[in-house]
């Protein structure tokens, strides 16, 4: 979708469970069939604040592994911020053009996913700070 207009006004959390278990242990299938060119483990201190940016071309998958984080997103500069809590086995997409931060409730580890390399600049090209942090404007309400 190239109109953010048609899109939701909060990113939907997905519970990742295992496709297949058994006395071996399990298979969780975490994303299929999407184009990803960069992979990241992220760790947070309990309170980091990351991101509080957008993307104009790439997309963000974020899993989070261990921890707690509070994922806050805005469609757009005018919308409302609507605030989640990502826990062990969630899932977000988070599309392009969409504000996004990070704050961890506690220490978390965080695998994120995008379409961009990071390599060559892709991904630092394509983020665009907010000059007006989505943390900053909830702190606020």
């Amino acid at each position: 979708m190239k109109n953010s207009s048609n899109w939701p006004t909060e990113v939907p959390i997905v519970k990742i469970t295992p496709g297949q278990e058994d006395e071996r242990g399990a298979i969780t299938d975490i994303i299929d069939d999407v184009s990803i060119r960069h992979v990241s483990l992220i760790s947070f201190n309990k309170g980091a604040i990351r991101a509080n940016h957008f993307h104009k071309l790439s997309g963000q998958y974020n899993y989070l592994l261990s921890g707690k984080v509070e994922l806050l997103i805005r469609i757009d500069a005018d919308g409302p911020i609507c605030q989640s809590v990502l826990n062990p086995g969630d899932f977000a997409y988070i599309p392009p053009l969409v504000h996004h931060a990070l704050v961890a409730i506690e220490n978390s580890e965080l695998i994120a996913l995008t379409s961009l390399p990071r390599s060559e600049h892709g991904y630092e090209n394509d983020t665009f700070r907010l000059s007006r942090p989505l943390t900053d404007l909830v702190k606020k309400n």
